[in-house]
């Protein structure tokens, strides 16, 4: 009995992996790769964005077969086009189709459905690939009444009765997704190229593929590709980073969360964690998102713990950005005085000082500026004020108060600088993302530029890893288990807190991880438990060796 396509909107079918590059998606081997030669099946999936194919193994494709019976007439088979009677049983595959969660378990999409007679007749090459199938095994077949599972039993023992046939020819035609089209596209240029060259309207020169190659925008290349590679395949892996034993002598601790509305669940419970567990001498807080009359209440909250609070909470828009300052009564390194708020922004069409965006603390050797930094706006209307006005009056302040002592500047910069700190910088659309564009991360620059002079503390002390990231959008809740994300939190610091035999020498910097283990799993007040820091941000710490 020969395996054949089943064609419709899903397309199952099976051949020879012809290569060492094709994977499977299944949900045992959960991404690893298929040695040359190996049986692989195919799912094909018709959507918006074409055709997509994936790829599973014989025991992937069986671990993930499901039966069930027709909840109505309105169905159809995928391979003969017949309609589903109601009641009748009926045979899904759907492993290929799934998606990775936060746990580590699978998420099904809908399943590739056939009638039972109709999809059995792959059986045969799956069992011949190495799959066992056994009908009690299926999901699903528990919840079948008694005729349904004698139908299932008969048809798989047909099956099994039945002659092995040959692996089908893999579905017909080209594939339509994105990389497919170019690679067609790219053939039919070369064609035309060598068709003009022929008729000597071109010279051997002027062809695409033999004019000079430029070698760094190959390695950018083949850097991409790698990238993208890895973006595939699901969780890029946080570096291992080597980070010194605690300073053991006098010291400040600073730690920095961007908490996302400070009256959102969790976020107060996640607060009175991290001080109990760490004991920083001063936690800066953004986006608290409070209005002036709710900052008394919201003073307290860590008093027990041993802190007291100070709000600046936005007056423009009610329920809005804001900062605040937890500081630590009983801190060996007390500041000089009460915090001072804004940075003395010129006028425009924003009033920025007026969203409570910056608060800056003085201690006897050195200033902390807890900042909020504001976003270019979707639309990216905000994006010629942000770069021309905001990051010019920021500098210009840091720089004053650098001529007295010190400046750590702290908190949600919202700006990814780096190529390493993007996740996805290769991709087409990053211009169009507030936070990734050219001009947000030219203008960031200059902070490290020699005429400023400021460093950027993680990667003076760690270098240009990858994959260390502090924000996880959370429009796609696969991205913060997969650890794709932007690093949008900093510790921008004065040149001269660096390096040994300074008064005041940066020691360490941490980006906690989403599920730390010394705060997660979280309890809240009200019984709920959290796998996971609240909020689309982690903290941040920052050590400060001190004499």
């Amino acid at each position: 009995m020969m395996a054949g396509n089943i064609e419709g909107d899903g397309v199952l079918a099976l051949n020879h992996a012809p290569n060492n590059r094709s994977m499977c998606k299944g949900p045992k081997c959960k991404g690893e790769k298929l040695q040359k030669g190996a049986v692989r099946f195919e799912l094909a999936v018709f959507g918006q964005r074409g055709r997509q194919t994936s790829w599973a193994c014989a025991d992937c494709v069986v671990s993930d077969m499901i039966t069930e019976a027709a909840k109505t007439a309105r169905g159809k088979c995928k391979q003969t086009g017949e309609q589903f009677k109601k009641g009748e049983v009926k045979l899904g595959f759907r492993g290929h189709t799934s998606t990775v969660q936060a746990d580590g378990t699978y998420e099904h999409a809908s399943p590739t459905w056939t009638k039972l007679a109709a999809g059995a007749t792959l059986l045969p090459a799956v069992i011949a690939a190495g799959g066992k199938v056994n009908p009690v095994e299926i999901a699903g077949y528990a919840d079948l009444d008694a005729d349904s599972q004698g139908e299932l039993e008969a048809a798989l023992a047909d099956v099994l009765a039945a002659p092995v046939g040959e692996i089908s020819e893999p579905h017909p035609g080209p594939c339509r997704c994105k990389g497919c089209r170019e690679a067609i596209s790219k053939k039919r240029k070369s064609e035309d190229a060598v068709k003009k060259r022929k008729s000597g309207e071109m010279s051997m020169s002027q062809e695409p593929d033999s004019m000079e190659l430029d070698l760094e925008a190959e390695e950018e290349k083949a850097t991409i590709k790698k990238l993208r590679r890895e973006v595939s395949i699901g969780m890029l892996p946080p570096p291992v980073l080597e980070h010194p034993p605690a300073f053991d002598g006098k010291r400040f601790d600073l730690i920095s969360w961007n908490v996302d509305g400070i009256r959102a669940t969790g976020r107060a419970d996640g607060l009175r964690k991290l001080v109990e567990v760490y004991k920083p001498d001063l936690l800066c807080i953004q986006e608290t998102k409070l209005q002036t009359q709710h900052e008394e209440e919201w003073m307290p909250l860590l008093a027990k713990q041993g802190y007291s609070g100070v709000f600046h909470s936005s007056e423009e828009r009610k329920g809005y950005a804001g900062t605040a300052l937890y500081i630590k009564d009983d801190a060996s390194c007390q500041p000089v005085g009460p915090p001072s708020f804004g940075i003395g922004l010129p006028p425009g069409p924003h009033n920025y000082d007026g969203e409570g965006r910056t608060m800056t603390i003085e201690y006897p050797t050195f200033y902390v500026v807890n900042c909020y930094v504001p976003n270019s706006g979707m639309a990216l209307d905000r994006l010629d004020d942000r770069v021309g006005r905001w990051d010019v009056s920021l500098r210009a302040y840091l720089k004053k108060l650098e001529a007295k002592k010190p400046v750590i500047l702290t908190g949600d910069l919202n700006c990814a600088h780096l190529k390493q700190d993007n996740y996805g910088y290769f991709k087409a659309h990053v211009e169009k993302i507030p936070g990734c564009t050219t001009a947000e991360r030219e203008s960031f620059g200059k902070f490290f530029d020699a005429e400023f002079g400021f460093k950027d503390a993680f990667r003076e002390l760690f270098g240009p890893v990858e994959h260390s990231y502090t924000y996880f959008s959370q429009k796609h809740q696969r991205l913060r288990p997969e650890n794709r994300g932007l690093r949008l939190d900093y510790f921008i610091c004065s040149a001269n807190l660096f390096g040994e035999g300074r008064p005041e020498r940066v020691h360490d910097v941490v980006h906690f991880q989403h599920n730390d283990p010394k705060i997660c799993p979280l309890t809240l007040k009200d019984g709920a438990v959290l796998d996971k820091l609240p909020s689309d941000h982690v903290p941040v710490a920052l050590q400060l060796a001190l004499k």
